[in-house]
């Protein structure tokens, strides 16, 4: 969020607390307690021993031909990463083998791995060692894949 966003909030904020509800003015207490909320709602923070990752922060990258990627989760010392991956109808990944299992929930469109079809909330886990096929986008996909690290070059190919 900018800080020309914050501004508008605030403006738009202040126009609406000090604006005459249809029964008069709005009393002091109940509109302190008000503001308060709002304050305490916009700049809340994780939980302790959490993180939240906003939509906003993601940092997309090209991965291959019609696919972008956003590393949630990087390393943490296993050999592991969980991405968001957006394909295009179309978009393939190659044939690959796996070091650690992965895990592919798909979260919108569907796609075909190998001849099997995978669509929209449909969880797909390949094994360590297993080595499967291509990887089609029928449909533009979202992809949260928890897999090993991919230690290639963006847009691979």
């Amino acid at each position: 969020m900018t800080d020309q966003d914050l501004e508008q909030i605030k403006q738009i904020l202040s126009g609406a607390l000090a604006a005459k509800p249809s029964g008069g003015q709005l009393e002091e207490g109940p509109r302190q307690r008000m503001l308060a909320n709002i304050k305490s709602r916009v700049g809340a923070h994780a939980p302790s021993g959490t993180q939240t990752i906003k939509s906003t922060d993601m940092q997309w990258e090209p991965f291959a031909e019609g696919i972008e990627r956003s590393c949630l989760v990087p390393d943490q010392g296993d050999g592991t990463e969980t991405c968001i991956y957006r394909l295009q109808p179309g978009a393939k990944f190659v044939n690959h083998a796996h070091t650690h299992q992965e895990t592919c929930w798909v979260v919108s469109g569907d796609i075909l791995v190998g001849d099997h079809p995978v669509q929209a909330g449909d969880m797909h886990i390949a094994e360590v060692g297993y080595e499967h096929p291509e990887i089609v986008a029928r449909t533009e996909s979202t992809l949260l894949i928890r897999s090993q690290v991919y230690t290639g070059p963006l847009m691979p190919g």
